[in-house]
């Protein structure tokens, strides 16, 4: 919901920013409409339309409207790195690594040479 929200607010955004000066110069009103408008995709996303009107619950027939804001998100956080499960698996696997490492060099000390 909030990524829903957060995607009409960065698509509202650039509208209000460039077309508001034409009607209103005051810097503070735009500021002021930029903020109303954040405020309102929270609103309409969390309370109107909730957990129901999900893109990926629509199915493929969405349009272009869902298409438009599956876009902004090409990357879904995988441009960031590894999600944090793969993190904790791939930690775990360099520790299981370390640990193997570290019982033959434990041994060739206990062993003595002759």
């Amino acid at each position: 919901m909030e990524k829903r929200a957060l995607d009409w607010a960065f698509l509202g955004s650039p509208v209000l920013t460039i077309g508001l000066p034409f009607v209103a110069k005051d810097p503070p009103l735009i500021w002021c409409a930029n903020l109303a408008l954040l405020v309102g995709c929270y609103g309409v996303s969390f309370f109107v339309l909730g957990e129901s009107a999900e893109p990926e619950a629509e199915g493929a027939g969405a349009g272009k409207i869902a298409n438009a804001l599956k876009a902004l998100d090409f990357g879904s956080g995988r441009e960031r790195g590894m999600r944090s499960y793969q993190r904790e698996k791939y930690q775990e696997q360099q520790q299981q690594k370390a640990s193997a490492a570290e019982v033959p060099a434990a041994e060739k000390e206990a062993t003595p040479i002759e």
